[in-house]
């Protein structure tokens, strides 16, 4: 008896279950859905595939590459809260079923490496002769000052006579 009131009950009732790709609902409030980044803020720091608990992401700052499999990706949003520059967002709608698999590619502008003195040229390969460098100042360096001790007199002597050849 028991078994037949559940029976009647769930028969009138509608159905519990949505047929997915034709009926969808709104999703809730702070929903992680699909992964998107935006490459021209992207600096291609590392943050996002260093923490990414899947290893999902992988970056390339060299060649500016960035790429994203979102079939193992587990929407944690790690990723976006680690991002220095915010270029890497979630959306609030969920990507659309496939037959296939797929890796999102996203190229980029690579950074320059930056020098830490500008002024000076880069070293040569040991199996090539150096060429000429011209100069990037036009003003002669400034030689360091030296400490001055009372115990080397003739350092003295023979720095004062070198500044005046050069002068």
């Amino acid at each position: 008896m028991l078994m037949i009131s559940t029976l009647l009950r769930n028969f009138l009732k509608r159905p519990a279950t949505r047929k997915y790709p034709f009926t969808r609902r709104d999703p809730f409030p702070l929903y992680r859905g699909r992964l998107i980044n935006s490459v021209e803020t992207c600096i291609f720091c590392r943050a996002c595939s260093n923490k990414c608990p899947a290893q999902c992401i992988s970056t390339d700052p060299k060649e500016a590459f960035w790429g994203y499999d979102p079939f193992s990706c587990v929407y944690c949003g790690i990723c976006v809260d680690s991002c220095p520059t915010h270029s890497l967002f979630m959306l609030s709608s969920h990507r659309m079923p496939v037959p296939t698999k797929f890796v999102v590619y996203h190229k980029g502008v690579a950074r320059v490496e930056r020098t830490r003195n500008k002024a000076m040229p880069s070293a040569p390969h040991r199996s090539e002769t150096p060429s000429a460098v011209p100069a990037v100042n036009a003003q002669p360096a400034e030689e360091p000052a030296r400490p001055v001790s009372a115990a080397t007199p003739d350092l003295r002597e023979a720095e004062k006579r070198t500044r005046k050849k050069t002068k």
